[in-house]
């Protein structure tokens, strides 16, 4: 007859000692393939999200303009005039390395246009935490071109870097 084990007894340390050792086993069983596991998962779920994202541009259809800077300054004129048409926009494309990584961004720039239109500065305001991302943005920003107009403006633009969607840019 086998002798009754009572699994409430409390284990002397020979025991603890295996039950350890078994649970260190499967451990460095499970977590490596845990690991392993869920690499995989990620791998195919960027090739399945690559297939599906191209790069990105952004179009000039996409920009929706804003009053210039002035007219929200206190004791501006109540009626902003008409914001300036932007004529020219090289396309953003959304880095490749970005796209596969899902790094998203939304660096906002202060931009001066000069009276012929050009921009002549585009300083940083807030960064994207991506420096890179920002560097393309700001590089883009400096050769947009708007209407002609007799006077020089100040303005703040935002290009979004969204995974999923085209760049956007808001001004």
């Amino acid at each position: 007859m086998i002798p009754f084990e009572d699994p409430d007894a409390p284990l002397d340390a020979a025991e603890k000692r295996e039950e350890r050792r078994r649970v260190i086993i499967v451990l460095q069983i499970a977590v490596p393939v845990a690991v392993l596991f869920a690499g995989i998962v990620w791998v195919y779920s960027d090739r399945l999200n690559r297939s599906q994202v191209l790069p990105y541009e952004v179009r000039p259809s996409q920009i929706v303009d804003t009053q210039p800077q002035a007219a929200l300054q206190p004791g501006a004129a109540k009626k902003a005039p008409r914001a300036r048409e932007i004529y020219s926009q090289p396309a953003l494309r959304y880095p490749a390395w970005a796209e596969r990584a899902h790094i998203q961004g939304a660096p906002r720039f202060g931009i001066t246009i000069e009276p012929d239109g050009s921009v002549s500065r585009a300083q940083l305001a807030l960064t994207s935490g991506y420096p890179e991302l920002d560097r393309l943005a700001e590089e883009n920003v400096r050769r947009w071109t708007y209407e002609p107009r007799s006077e020089r403006e100040e303005r703040e633009v935002v290009v979004n870097f969204l995974v999923g969607s085209d760049p956007a840019v808001r001004r």
